[in-house]
C-alpha cells in the first residue's frame, strides 16, 4: 500500500546512468560553444546545455492573462458543465476542448468558446466503456487515445469522437509518431521482503510496444519514487507503509514527437532521449537547489499529519517523520511539460501549497528563456504556441476548466 500526501500529477519516470552522466556533465572529450549564459558542449555524443540566465531581456518575457478566456464549469445548472473528478483536459487544433470526466465517465467536448458538444462514453467494460478515465493523449487529426487504467486499456476515437477500436494494453505515457507507445513497469518490489523503516527507490523500465501489445524494445531502467517504507509486525504477520518521501525526488517524464525528457529534481536539469532510448541532450540552469529547513520540515509534517484521519495510519506516518525522513534539499523541479512549439517547460518545486506557482521555458535548443507564472490551484494539461490550459478549482471547490492566453511580445 503506498499512502501519498501530494498526488500524483502524471505517470512518472526516472533515469539511472551514472557513469554516463557522470561524463556528460564533466564534458569529456568534448567541444563547446556558447553566448555567456548559454553555453552548448559535446560529451560523447551528447549534448550538454548549460544556463547560467535567462535568455528573455526587458520587454520580451511571455505573459499569461490575468484572468481566462475560456472558463467551463458551474455549481449549478445544466449537468454538461458541471465538472467531477476531471483527470486531463486538452485542446484539439480547431479549439475544441475534450474534458475527460472521470465522475461520470465521458469525454465531453466543448467548442472553442466552452460551449457543449457533445459527450461520449459510460461507466462500463464494453466498447466506448470506461472503468478508469485517465489521460488523453491527442493523434493527427485530432483523434484521441483514452487511458484508461481501470481496464488497463486504450480507446482510439476519431476527430468526431466517434469509436474506432479498443486495445486491451498497458496504458501508455506517451507516443511516438511512428503510432508504437510508450508505457512504464515496475521492475523489483521495494516494499516486499523489508526488514525496517527507510528510504528505497523503486526501479521502473520505460517499455516502447505497439497497439498489438508486442514489445519492442525497454529503453531505459529507471529509480523511480523515493518511497519511505514503514514496517509493522514480524515473521508472517509483516506489514508495509509506503510513503512518498518528504520532500523526496520523484520523475516526470513526457514524450513529444521523437523525444523522452524527463526531470527527477535531483538537480536544475532535464535530459532527452530518443526513440531508441539513447540519451542525446542535458538541459541545465547552473544554480542549487533550495535547502530543507527545521521550518520547512514543520510545515510538512503539520500539513500531512492533518491530512490522515485515520488514526493507525497517523501513527505510521509520525514513525515516517521520527526516522529523519527529510533530505537536506529539496528537489529543484516537480513537473514538465512541451508546448506546441517544442519548447519545454519545467515547474520548479513548491515547498507548499501557497507558493507561487513558477515554471522556466527552454527553447527546442535547450537554451533558458525565462520564467512564467501561473494561477494557484491550476493543474497544467495542456500547452499550445498561444495558450495554457489546465484544471482548477473555485472557493466553492466546484471543478473548472480554464484556459489562458499566452502573450508574447512582437519579435
Amino acid at each position: 500500500m503506498i499512502e501519498a500526501w501530494v498526488p500524483a500529477i502524471v505517470r512518472v519516470v526516472d533515469r539511472a546512468t551514472p557513469v554516463l552522466l557522470a561524463c556528460c556533465m564533466a564534458a569529456c572529450g568534448a567541444g563547446s560553444s556558447g553566448t555567456g549564459s548559454f553555453l552548448v558542449t559535446d560529451s560523447a555524443g551528447v549534448e550538454v546545455v548549460i544556463n547560467t540566465a535567462p535568455a528573455w531581456r526587458e520587454g520580451e518575457a511571455w505573459t499569461l492573462a490575468s484572468q481566462p478566456a475560456l472558463d467551463i464549469g458551474v455549481v449549478e445548472g445544466d449537468s454538461a458543465y458541471q465538472l467531477f473528478r476531471v483527470r486531463d483536459a486538452v485542446r484539439l487544433t480547431d479549439g475544441r476542448i475534450v474534458v475527460a470526466n472521470g465522475g461520470s465517465y465521458e469525454l465531453r467536448y466543448y467548442d472553442p468558446v466552452g460551449a457543449h458538444l457533445k459527450s461520449v462514453g459510460r461507466v462500463g467494460d464494453g466498447p466506448g466503456e470506461f472503468q478508469g478515465l485517465d489521460d488523453l493523449i491527442v493523434l493527427p487529426g485530432d483523434s484521441l487515445l483514452v487511458v484508461d487504467f481501470g481496464l488497463s486499456r486504450v480507446t482510439l476515437l476519431d476527430g468526431t469522437g466517434a469509436l474506432l477500436a479498443t486495445y486491451s494494453v498497458p496504458p501508455p505515457f506517451g507516443r511516438f509518431p511512428d503510432g508504437t507507445l510508450v508505457r512504464q513497469e515496475g521492475v523489483g518490489a521495494p516494499l516486499t521482503g523489508a526488514t525496517g523503516d527507510g528510504v528505497v527507490r523503486a526501479e521502473v523500465a520505460v517499455v516502447r510496444y505497439t497497439l498489438a501489445d508486442e514489445t519492442l524494445d525497454t529503453l531505459v531502467r529507471l529509480p523511480g519514487d523515493e518511497i519511505y517504507r514503514v514496517v509493522e509486525g514480524s515473521g508472517g504477520g509483516v506489514g508495509v507503509t509506503g510513503y512518498r518521501r518528504p520532500f523526496g525526488r520523484f520523475r516526470r517524464s513526457v514524450v513529444h514527437d521523437r523525444w523522452i525528457m524527463s526531470a527527477d529534481g535531483s538537480s536544475y536539469e532535464a535530459a532527452v532521449f530518443d526513440l531508441n532510448g539513447r540519451l542525446t541532450r542535458l538541459v541545465r540552469v547552473d544554480r542549487p537547489n533550495r535547502p530543507v529547513t527545521a521550518q520547512d520540515q514543520q510545515n510538512y509534517r503539520e500539513r500531512f499529519l492533518a491530512s490522515i484521519r485515520d488514526g493507525r495510519s497517523r501513527s505510521r506516518a509520525e514513525r515516517m517523520f521520527d526516522g529523519q525522513a527529510f533530505p537536506a534539499a529539496m528537489p529543484a523541479l516537480q513537473n514538465l511539460k512541451v508546448d506546441g512549439e517544442g519548447n519545454l517547460w519545467l515547474e520548479e518545486y513548491q515547498a507548499a501549497p501557497e507558493v507561487q506557482p513558477r515554471w522556466a521555458l527552454f527553447d527546442p535548443q535547450g537554451r533558458w528563456l525565462g520564467t512564467i507564472d501561473t494561477p494557484h490551484g491550476l493543474r497544467v494539461t495542456d500547452l499550445g504556441s498561444d495558450y495554457v490550459l489546465g484544471i482548477a478549482r473555485d472557493q466553492l471547490d466546484t471543478e473548472h476548466v480554464r484556459l489562458y492566453r499566452l502573450m508574447k511580445p512582437p519579435t
